[in-house]
């Protein structure tokens, strides 16, 4: 970013490459030049940013704080470039993270129309399952997140946005089967095993002590339909990435099609202005 200081942008380097050393080969410098701009950053701020390790370089809770602010300045700075100069920069970056289930039905759709009417925006979206999307905001690896509404931190903003809608759903070729012998008998087929979508949905119905077999993982929506299809076991997909094939009939939804939704909300950081991509994203996403 051209309008910052030196510290910060050797403070950016080192967060975006991971190292002293590689941000000093970024930037054109020797490492002890950047070692200093980073001192001479944290004398003035009075604060510590980096906690050094043989690891590397791990940001403080006052450095993510800071990281906050370069990238809302940075993005401001091409707002004002693009004023003065009337020239619209390429360089704007925005990264959302989200549920698979979200970001594969919806998300991707919601967002089809900015790419036409911000070009200068690099709009990233990004499925994270195993992930804590909230952390991944606080680190700097993401701007905005698709989190369960329960989970809303204090210091960020936040909207609701529309739920998932769970179903159970089988195999076609257990049509009339009961319920309650399917629990019993048949396996639970989940993303992973920290993976409590299933077991919520069950709960809610008062059906989750009827199960009897362990669970089987697999993380991926393609594979898990395929197993689901073949009659490997049953699960819950959201209604959206499950009508399709009921419509086609290699899936049935069970529990007489009965749903369970989970409140979702982005997340983000509160900035003191934001550009009219930023919110262009955040209207676009419903």
């Amino acid at each position: 970013m051209i309008l910052q200081n030196q510290g910060l942008e050797a403070f950016v380097a080192i967060v975006e490459a991971g190292t002293v050393h590689s941000a000093a080969d970024t930037l054109g410098l020797t490492q002890t030049a950047v070692t200093q701009r980073i001192k001479s950053l944290e004398s003035e701020l009075k604060l510590t940013l980096f906690l050094r390790s043989r690891r590397g370089m791990a940001l403080t809770s006052d450095g993510t704080a800071l990281l906050q602010y370069c990238r809302a300045a940075g993005e401001l700075e091409g707002v004002f470039l693009s004023k003065v100069s009337g020239k619209t920069r390429g360089d704007v970056q925005l990264t959302v993270v989200g549920p698979t289930s979200a970001m594969s039905t919806r998300v991707a759709t919601d967002c089809l129309p900015l790419y036409s009417k911000h070009p200068q925006l690099r709009l990233h979206l990004r499925s994270e399952d195993h992930s804590n999307r909230l952390e991944l905001i606080r680190k700097g690896s993401a701007d905005l997140a698709i989190v369960p509404a329960e989970n809303i931190p204090n210091e960020m903003d936040s909207k609701l946005i529309k739920p998932d809608r769970y179903l159970l759903v089988a195999s076609a070729s257990w049509r009339g089967r009961k319920l309650s012998e399917i629990l019993e008998r048949e396996r639970v087929i989940d993303f992973y095993e920290n993976d409590s979508t299933t077991t919520n949905y069950l709960k809610y119905f008062g059906l989750n002590k009827q199960l009897k077999r362990d669970r089987l993982f697999v993380n991926s929506n393609q594979a898990l339909l395929q197993l689901i299809s073949a009659g490997v076991g049953f699960g819950t997909l959201t209604d959206s990435m499950a009508r399709p094939h009921i419509e086609a009939g290699s899936i049935i939804a069970l529990n007489k099609a009965q749903a369970v939704d989970e409140p979702l909300a982005l997340v983000w950081y509160p900035r003191t202005q934001k550009p009219e991509y930023f919110t262009a994203l955040l209207s676009a996403i419903k």
